[in-house]
């Protein structure tokens, strides 16, 4: 049996519902884990925007010492504030306004 790992679950019901708790909870797992974290800030960067989302995002850039996780959460912000309107998750296909 697959391990369902906690913010992929938040990201399912978060994606469903649009709800900021939801946020909470894949920030939650993303504080939890110590190292090796970007698969969390990936998940949280290809969300549907909403302001929510992009404080979780901001509080990622300001806060993680990892300066490939700032990037990704900078990347989410501008997708959040309608400056990207296409995350692909390798990057090629990014829509710049």
């Amino acid at each position: 049996m697959k391990k369902i790992y906690r913010h992929f679950e938040g990201n399912k019901l978060y994606e469903a519902t649009l709800e900021s708790k939801y946020v909470d909870i894949m920030m939650d797992a993303y504080r939890n884990k110590k190292e090796h974290n970007l698969a969390y800030v990936s998940t949280i960067k290809q969300s549907t925007p909403s302001e929510a989302l992009f404080e979780a995002l901001a509080n990622i850039y300001v806060h993680d010492k990892i300066r490939v996780n700032r990037s990704t959460a900078t990347m989410g912000m501008f997708h959040c504030k309608g400056y990207i309107q296409n995350i692909d998750p390798f990057g090629e296909k990014m829509m710049m306004k």
